[in-house]
């Protein structure tokens, strides 16, 4: 495409996010992007808001009414493009902040106004980092094989439930103790607003309940148990090493942040919840993870723990909904940045007089 025609066709667009946890003399300014204030009448606005948005008032919630304005200008095609610039750039300044912030919590609203081109009002929109939503009509048959699967499950689960909490001394074991910890960590990776941090945590349940103590060699238990257990499974070498690339991308260079995550999460849960319940089914006759795993080849995984999750489920990222109006933010928006850039193009010409000829 001619780039002359490429430009014409961008649009562009104000992003107007709500952040807390950074205090009035933190606040930073460029020619794209500044924090503000925020006025009486928005915080009125979002508090209306937040009365019909449950995300919304556990935001509000939190930042005990003090928050600011974190406000992005970018030229985009798609506004879906320019809105996940725009987020990733505010999201790579917050990460920033959070080695200089000690005593508050950093934390975004899942609401953002919009303003193309030079319209006088911006929409309202709810937006979410990380989210599953449902396409289209679930087919009944598999809808119901999904809840008795679930039934089937809580049953499986009661045993843990005692191991866990009934205090007796024949849980006391390495089998037991892992469970506990994989399980802990498997809801807390759950509780994330990022896939990548949920894989991680996700993974090291897996990882430990696969190799327990072992300090070395951990890619090839996981391949040679996990393609043991999972042996009905096609292609299970390949998605464990995949796993297990990612795993230590995410790990070790901190590469946890694309979207890529949000499509694994699936088949790590259902190798996860595969290995636990081969685990439970076994947790009564071995103590240690060795000898739990030496049992894998005489085991066969029920057939409910190998069931596809209906397939209408799907993960998203950067999902966004209209809400209302916001009267009047494209005169705020504009006077910002008119008086940035006033102010930077001030500071350029100040510092090319200071410069020596």
């Amino acid at each position: 495409m001619n780039p002359a025609i490429a430009n014409e066709t961008k649009v562009q667009r104000d992003f107007i996010f709500f952040v807390s946890g950074i205090s009035d003399e933190m606040v930073i300014h460029h020619e794209q992007y500044t924090f503000a204030s925020v006025g009486e009448d928005q915080r009125k606005q979002i508090t209306e808001i937040s009365k019909h948005s449950q995300g919304v008032a556990n935001w509000l919630n939190k930042t005990t009414g003090k928050f600011h304005a974190a406000i992005f200008r970018n030229d985009h095609t798609d506004e879906g493009d320019a809105f996940s610039e725009a987020f990733e750039r505010l999201s790579s300044i917050l990460d920033g902040f959070a080695f200089l912030i000690e005593d508050a919590q950093l934390g975004v609203c899942p609401l953002v106004a919009v303003r193309e081109r030079n319209e006088m009002d911006a929409q309202i929109k709810f937006f979410a980092d990380r989210a599953w939503i449902s396409w289209g009509t679930p087919n009944e048959q598999t809808e119901k094989a999904w809840q008795s699967r679930k039934e089937w499950l809580l049953n499986r689960f009661l045993l843990y439930f005692d191991a866990v909490a009934s205090g007796e001394v024949q849980y006391e074991t390495e089998v037991a103790e892992q469970l506990e910890l994989s399980a802990k960590m498997f809801r807390h990776g759950g509780k994330s607003d990022s896939y990548g941090i949920e894989f991680l945590c996700k993974f090291t349940a897996l990882e430990g309940l696969v190799c327990g103590p072992a300090k070395f060699g951990k890619e090839k238990l996981l391949t040679e148990r996990l393609s043991a257990l999972f042996r009905a499974r096609n292609g299970i070498e390949a998605e464990i090493s995949k796993l297990w690339k990612m795993r230590c991308e995410a790990s070790h260079q901190a590469k946890a942040f694309t979207n890529d995550f949000a499509s694994v999460i699936e088949p790590l849960e259902r190798l996860t919840l595969g290995v636990i319940v081969f685990a439970l089914d076994n947790l009564q006759s071995e103590k240690t993870i060795d000898s739990l795993w030496n049992r894998v080849g005489s085991y066969s995984l029920p057939s409910e723990v190998l069931l596809d999750r209906p397939k209408h489920r799907v993960a998203v990222v950067r999902m966004m909904g209209e809400f209302g109006i916001w009267k009047g933010a494209g005169i705020l928006t504009d006077n910002v940045f008119n008086q940035l850039s006033k102010i930077f193009q001030d500071k350029k010409t100040h510092d090319s007089k200071q410069q020596p000829n």
